[in-house]
């Protein structure tokens, strides 16, 4: 079975790689837009402050569900998996150093002081190593979930994993999330998911969530 073919066969995996696509594509359309601000005033650097701010929320709680529903699901077929997967901690580690700095740095940024400029610029270089580690992190461990799922998980028992992910995910998370993965995403995905979510939660993604994401999104880059 291809890739491709797996991605397809089930619900789960199919939302797993969206979120891990819309990550990359947030990221990278962070890091564009703070490098085209050359001397970002203190409001524009509370702005992106903000956002950067949402986008490391959003990935944060992708990262609990993991840890707390979806791979532990995984160990119970594989107590192998877990060895694996505690490879990826130092990672984890890394990462959340350059969290703590980029929030430093932005905040320094904000203030009406001489060294504003230096730190959006130590922002910038801190924000590039994020993204250069967090793409080859999220990589490796599609590597490993892609493999887990196609060995361990009928379609079926794959597609009731996901429903599970979905009603474990409160609504207040499920109403930035979801427009956070398709914001930038191919119109047929999101047609897509139109199709297997409860009609409720078209809804109010339809209704609401997006358009207020939209606008959001759109007050971050004024």
């Amino acid at each position: 079975m291809t890739q491709a073919q797996t991605v397809e066969k089930n619900i789960e995996l199919n939302g797993y790689l969206l979120i891990h696509r819309a990550i990359e594509r947030n990221l990278k359309l962070l890091e564009q837009h703070s490098r085209e601000q050359v001397q970002p005033s203190i409001e524009k650097a509370a702005k992106i402050h903000a956002w950067w701010n949402l986008v490391w929320h959003i990935i944060e709680q992708h990262h609990l569900m993991e840890d707390n529903l979806t791979f532990p699901t995984y160990f119970e077929r594989d107590p192998g998996l877990r060895a694996v997967m505690d490879g990826l901690t130092a990672d984890h580690h890394v990462l959340d150093d350059l969290v703590i700095q980029i929030g430093g740095f932005l905040k320094l940024a904000e203030q009406p002081n001489a060294n504003r400029q230096g730190a959006y610029n130590q922002y910038l270089d801190t924000l590039n190593k994020f993204n250069t580690l967090m793409f080859a992190h999220l990589e490796r461990e599609e590597k490993i979930v892609l493999h887990a799922e196609e060995t361990l998980f009928t379609p079926a028992e794959a597609e009731a994993l996901g429903q599970k992910v979905l009603k474990s995910t409160p609504m207040k998370m499920l109403a930035v999330e979801l427009p956070f993965i398709f914001s930038g995403a191919d119109p047929a995905i999101e047609q897509k998911f139109y199709e297997v979510v409860p009609a409720f939660i078209k809804y109010l993604y339809k209704l609401s969530w997006r358009k207020k994401f939209v606008k959001r999104l759109a007050g971050y880059m004024a």
